[in-house]
């Protein structure tokens, strides 16, 4: 669960809706998968 407060600052640090948006996606996906494979 360490890689959350990374992404999080990442998001801060960029703060485009843009990239907001697309990380979010990204994230919604990532955890979709992980559900799954666990």
């Amino acid at each position: 669960m360490l890689y959350i407060p990374f992404i999080a600052v990442f998001i801060v640090r960029h703060m485009d809706l843009a990239v907001i948006s697309e990380y979010a996606v990204l994230l919604k996906v990532f955890v979709f998968q992980l559900t799954f494979t666990i």
